[in-house]
């Protein structure tokens, strides 16, 4: 009995750890979208849009990208993907994942030695048009991955830029 007691309590405690870190993945991305639907400026600056990208299994952030330069934010978008790689990109805010939790499935090809494999999902502004890390519009859901333990739960980005958290 008490075996039988210690795996559930176990396996709960890695649903818990997973809902947690699912949760506050999903509001991360929501709350980087809602800046872009905002119009929220950075050092009284708006920005083109706000983006949310893993930096690594364990870590990411929500970035805004400046206008820079560029003529106007519908060419300063396009080119989304190179911002990071040029370093024009300002992270605003920075999380870790806890306990352990860690990525598994991102969104696209991911690589913890490349920045080029970053997983992002861009939201443009004034709309929150959801963009991958290449500037192009998604054309199919996105799931985001995370293991503990053997375990995992997923969050599901759709075409829309709709976020739900899934079991």
């Amino acid at each position: 009995v008490t075996s039988v007691a210690l795996v559930s309590f176990q396996s709960g405690k890695s649903n818990s750890r997973l809902q947690a870190a699912q949760r506050e993945v999903a509001a991360t991305i929501k709350l980087a979208q809602s800046y872009a639907l905002q119009g929220k400026t950075q050092g009284g600056v708006m920005p083109c849009g706000y983006g949310f990208r893993f930096a690594d299994a364990d870590s990411y952030e929500i970035f805004s990208n400046p206008l820079s330069g560029y003529a106007n934010c519908t060419e300063q978008n396009k080119i989304a993907a190179n911002l990071q790689r040029n370093g024009n990109s300002i992270t605003t805010e920075s999380f870790d994942l806890d306990n352990g939790v860690v990525l598994s499935t991102p969104i696209s090809s991911f690589d913890n030695n490349s920045v080029d494999n970053v997983t992002e999902i861009y939201f443009t502004i004034p709309h929150a048009n959801a963009y991958d890390k290449s500037g192009n519009s998604y054309s199919s859901n996105q799931n985001l991955t995370f293991d503990f333990a053997g375990t995992t739960k997923s969050i599901t980005i759709n075409i829309g830029g709709f976020v739900s958290e899934n079991d």
